[in-house]
């Protein structure tokens, strides 16, 4: 398998994935906090998804 920057850019968003969702992240956002009527756990883990999508679509936008 070819290692070019693609790659190298989806492993790094993989391991950005990995630490953005990791027991001690997600245990500091694991309280009784509500933000617009959404627990707080739910909206970090909300939005480390739409950013990680963000991402890809950049990555997958700026290759084709």
């Amino acid at each position: 398998m070819p290692r070019g920057p693609r790659t190298r850019q989806l492993s790094m968003t993989a391991g950005i994935l990995l630490l953005l969702l990791s027991y001690p992240l997600i245990s500091i956002f694991n309280r009784p906090v509500f933000v617009a009527g959404i627990p707080l756990l739910y909206l970090y883990v909300l939005l480390v998804w739409v950013g990680i999508v963000l991402l890809l679509a950049f990555y997958n936008r700026r290759h084709y």
